[in-house]
Order: C-alpha cells, then sequence, then structure tokens
C-alpha cells in the first residue's frame, strides 16, 4: 500500500474543534468508524516492528539479522527444502529488487532509505504553470484513473489527517530520530493498493512468500512514483511515499478501500 499526498489547493484541513493539530474526534470518524481515545498519541517510526529489529532487545536477535541478511542473495543461506532453496531466494530477492534499490540509492550519502524511512526525491520538476478550471469531482475522477492505468490496483483520495502521520522520522545508520520532513500543509492524501499473489503467500514461512510481498511493492512503487509525477507535471505539489511516512491502514479506510478488520488490517 502506498500514499501520495498532494496539494491542489493550500488549505489545511482542521479537526473537530477548529485547530490543525488536534487529536480529538472529527466528523468523518464515525464514517470511517473510528472512536479516537482521549489519550490517543500519534506513532513514532522508531517503535515500528522493523526499527524496532534495530534497536529494541526484545525483537533484535541473531535470527533476525540472518532473516534481513538473507535478502541480500549472497548472504543467504540456502537449504535443499522447497520454498528455501537457492532458486526461492533468487526469485524472492529478484521481486524486492526495485524496492531495495531506491531504498538504498541515498542511503549513504543522505541517511534516506526511501520508500521505508524517508518519502521518495526521485521526481523531475513539474510544471510551472498550475492546470486551473478543472471541478475538484472531475480532477479526482482524473487522478484515480490515471492512478489505475499506471499500475494501481485500488485508489482513493481522502482528507490529509495528520493524526495518522508519525510525528518523527528514524535513522537506522545512527540509531537517532530525525524531524518529519513531510510539508505540514498537505491538504489531500491518495491512497493506492495492489494485489499480492495469494498463492504464493500461502507458502509462508517460506523463502519463496516474500516472492510474492516484493512484487507488491514493486509495483506500488512505480505507480506511487509516476502518478506523483503526474500530479506535479499538472502544476501541484506532491510527495510519494510508501512505510515512511504514516499509518496505511486508517487512511486507506478514510479514502474508502475498506474497513477495519478485527486482524488489525484492511478487508
Amino acid at each position: 500500500m502506498a500514499r501520495i499526498e498532494t496539494s491542489p489547493s493550500d488549505t489545511a484541513q482542521p479537526g473537530a474543534c477548529g485547530c490543525d493539530h488536534c487529536s480529538c474526534n472529527r466528523p468523518l470518524d464515525q464514517q470511517a468508524g473510528f472512536d479516537v481515545r482521549a489519550d490517543f498519541q500519534r506513532f513514532r517510526q522508531k517503535h515500528d516492528i522493523f526499527n524496532r529489529s534495530v534497536w529494541d532487545d526484545t525483537v533484535r536477535s541473531e535470527r533476525v539479522r540472518r532473516f534481513f541478511e538473507s535478502y541480500y542473495t549472497d548472504r543467504a543461506e540456502f537449504r535443499k527444502v522447497d520454498g528455501f532453496t537457492h532458486r526461492d531466494y533468487a526469485l524472492r530477492n529478484a521481486s524486492w529488487y526495485i524496492a531495495d534499490f531506491t531504498a538504498d540509492l541515498l542511503e549513504q550519502s543522505h541517511d534516506r532509505k526511501e520508500g521505508f524511512l524517508d518519502t521518495y526525491t526521485l521526481f523531475r520538476d513539474g510544471a510551472e504553470v498550475r492546470l486551473e478550471g478543472v471541478p475538484p469531482e472531475q480532477m479526482s475522477a482524473d487522478v484515480k484513473r490515471v492512478g489505475r492505468y499506471l499500475g494501481a490496483d485500488l485508489i482513493g483520495i481522502c482528507a490529509y489527517d495528520e493524526r495518522w502521520v508519525y510525528t518523527h522520522n528514524y535513522s537506522r545508520r545512527d540509531q537517532q530520530e530525525k524531524p518529519m520532513d513531510l510539508p505540514d500543509d498537505l491538504p489531500y492524501v491518495v491512497v493506492i493498493a495492489n494485489q499480492m499473489d495469494y498463492d504464493t503467500i500461502q507458502t509462508v514461512p517460506s523463502a519463496l512468500s516474500g516472492a510474492a510481498t516484493g512484487q507488491g511493492y514493486s509495483k506500488d512503487i512505480i505507480a506511487a512514483l509516476s502518478l506523483a509525477q503526474y500530479i506535479r507535471n499538472l502544476g501541484y505539489r506532491a510527495v510519494a511515499s510508501l512505510n515512511d511516512t504514516a499509518l496505511s491502514i486508517p487512511l486507506a479506510i478514510q479514502a474508502g478501500l475498506g474497513q477495519y478488520g478485527r486482524h488489525g488490517l484492511l478487508i
């Protein structure tokens, strides 16, 4: 699942009480099925399970280290068991190549792991002149149609809601939090989702099962980057992201892509 924060106007969406950064319930929460408690706190990227594997001793282990290293095929431990053979790792790691390549591109030079810890910056300059005069309903329909054409299986649009945006980014290199670099005045979010191969996922916990998720991430990247570039080409701001910016599930629900399941996932 990926997101594109976009700005067809310069007006932020306030909370129910009129403030810009409120965690209280908002008018659309009932429609989405949300009940935001008074003690709600926004999430810090440092605390997602992948980053906890770097600094949290309750998660970090030698087994976890070997798991992540196996995504670099020359460090994988092949076995003569279906799902863990040389060919299985070769396919899984090939399916993740686009995601890993874009994530590693600026990691050493700029401490940016784009798509996993930081938003994407891999864009050309957009148009200097903004496309004007298009009714909002038509613009929304155009963005959805283009998004599907560029590879999104599902696509929806919702208001920007800072409650689901991480308070800070996290640097695995320095093991320090850093400011979130997402502009705070983008009023809309375009949420996309792509199907993953069910039969391949059913081979969990094999290495081969990761080929389905890798292919899904790769399709998300192509669709998100291309759609964000389209919006920028129209003269608007757009920021593409994957796991790096916000909680995807509440935004997907607000964008009309599904409902919240008791298992914590989108249905």
